[in-house]
């Protein structure tokens, strides 16, 4: 049975309730009238909330397949929202002169992580450097977007950073011995004193190194295609 005090749940219900004369509220069909419309009320309003964000590939739901239409990408639905919302803000970035901040832009709707790009003119290439971030990287997609997007005479590199941490700590030993230490100092027969041990710092500094090869790893893109 329906307590009448907690009825309508709709809230439009009860604020339509609120403006008509509080004889309503002991009655049982009218509550129900305005539940009913309450909730058509309330479904519609959702819809034009939705409506709203059909307007943005960013926040686009059920008008993604809109959207994947307009730029000519086929419609996966095996692929979660987020990878085709990348996929239609990607080929959406590629419109226009290319920079680098436009490049940098291209990888991270891509990857869905932070990018930097720097070029090296003089051997006609550039370096895409990725950054850590919890979304997963389809290289095989970054590839081609980076393909599509650069000028034919241009290649690239890309490299993706990670952050690497170690710890040193010291553990000492005491041992005896029946013959004197070098350095230890003799005052009497009976009296011997042991040479002081130094403290010394060790210092670790990073460094990276990298070597040229003359042939071409496997999985290598240049401008001419994809070398195996």
């Amino acid at each position: 049975m329906i307590d009448l005090e907690q009825f309508p749940t709709s809230q439009s219900a009860k604020r339509m309730m609120r403006t008509v004369s509080p004889i309503y509220d002991k009655s049982y069909v009218a509550k129900w009238l305005y539940q009913v419309m309450g909730i058509e009320m309330e479904q519609a309003w959702q819809f034009f909330e939705e409506l709203r964000l059909q307007a943005f590939p960013e926040t686009a739901t059920w008008g993604i397949v809109y959207w994947e239409q307009r730029y000519h990408i086929a419609s996966d639905e095996n692929l979660t929202i987020e990878e085709r919302r990348r996929q239609v803000i990607a080929k959406r970035g590629r419109r226009g002169p290319m920079n680098p901040a436009k490049m940098e832009q291209i990888v991270q709707d891509v990857t869905g992580r932070s990018a930097e790009v720097t070029e090296q003119n003089e051997a006609y290439v550039f370096y895409i450097s990725i950054f850590p971030g919890e979304s997963n990287v389809d290289y095989k997609e970054l590839v081609k977007a980076v393909m599509t997007a650069k000028q034919s005479h241009l290649s690239f590199v890309i490299l993706f950073k990670g952050n690497a941490s170690f710890h040193i700590r010291t553990s000492g030993r005491r041992f005896s011995f029946e013959y004197p230490l070098c350095g230890t100092f003799h005052t009497s027969d009976d009296e011997r004193r042991s040479g002081r041990l130094l403290r010394l710092w060790v210092g670790v500094k990073p460094q990276v190194y990298y070597r040229m090869v003359s042939y071409p790893l496997c999985g290598t893109f240049y401008a001419g295609g994809e070398l195996a």
